[in-house]
C-alpha cells in the first residue's frame, strides 16, 4: 500500500534562515534599492565577510548559495557574484573591500564586536549591508534576515540603509519590520 511521503523539511543550523533562502531573501532585496545601478560598476558584487581564519561553516554555506543563486539569476537587470573576505585588521579589510567594489556585504555571525568598524566602513563605501544577526541590525547594520519562530524576517534600518547610499522602495518596506 503506498504512503505519502513529505518532504523533508530543511535543516536550519544555528537559529538561522537556511543559506540558500538567505541567498534569496538578500538578492531579492537588492532588487528593491531604486540606486543599486548607480551603486555598482556594471555587475552586482556581495561580498561575504566573515571572521580572519573562520573559513567555511556557516559563512561558507551563505557564499556557495549566493554564488549558486547568482548562476540562474539576475538583479535588476545586473549579473551578481560573490566574493569571500575575512576580517581581520580593519585596515587590510576596508582596501579589500574597496577592491571588490560590491553592492552589498552581507556580515556573518561572529563579527558582533566589530558592529562599529563595520558599520562605518559600509557607509563610507556605499554599501548596502546584510546580516543574519539581529543585534547587528540595532547597531547600525541595514538588513537583518533573521529567523524568528521559524519564519523568515526581513528587519530593515531604514536609516542605515539611506546611509549606505541605497533607496529601498516602499513595497519592500511594507513587507519587512522597520528598525528605528
Amino acid at each position: 500500500r503506498a504512503r505519502s511521503i513529505e518532504p523533508p523539511k530543511p535543516k536550519v543550523a544555528d537559529g538561522q534562515i537556511p543559506p540558500e533562502r538567505q541567498a534569496l531573501l538578500l538578492m531579492k532585496t537588492l532588487s528593491y534599492d531604486r540606486k543599486l545601478k548607480d551603486r555598482t560598476g556594471g555587475d552586482v558584487v556581495v561580498a561575504v565577510v566573515g571572521r580572519e581564519g573562520k573559513a567555511g561553516g556557516a559563512c561558507g554555506a551563505v557564499y556557495s548559495a549566493v554564488t549558486e543563486a547568482a548562476q540562474q539569476m539576475k538583479v535588476g537587470g545586473l549579473s551578481v557574484r560573490a566574493v569571500e573576505i575575512e576580517y581581520g585588521d580593519q585596515a587590510q579589510f576596508e582596501k579589500k573591500l574597496q577592491g571588490a567594489k560590491p553592492a552589498a556585504i552581507y556580515v556573518c555571525e561572529g563579527l558582533e564586536k566589530a558592529a562599529d568598524s563595520l558599520v562605518a566602513t559600509a557607509r563610507r563605501l556605499g554599501t548596502l549591508s546584510f546580516t543574519p544577526v539581529d543585534s547587528l541590525v540595532g547597531k547600525g547594520l541595514s538588513v537583518g534576515l533573521i529567523l524568528r519562530d521559524e519564519k523568515a524576517v526581513i528587519r530593515v534600518n531604514v536609516k542605515a540603509s539611506r546611509q549606505e547610499g541605497a533607496d529601498l522602495d516602499p513595497q519592500l518596506l511594507r513587507l519587512a519590520e522597520i528598525v528605528e
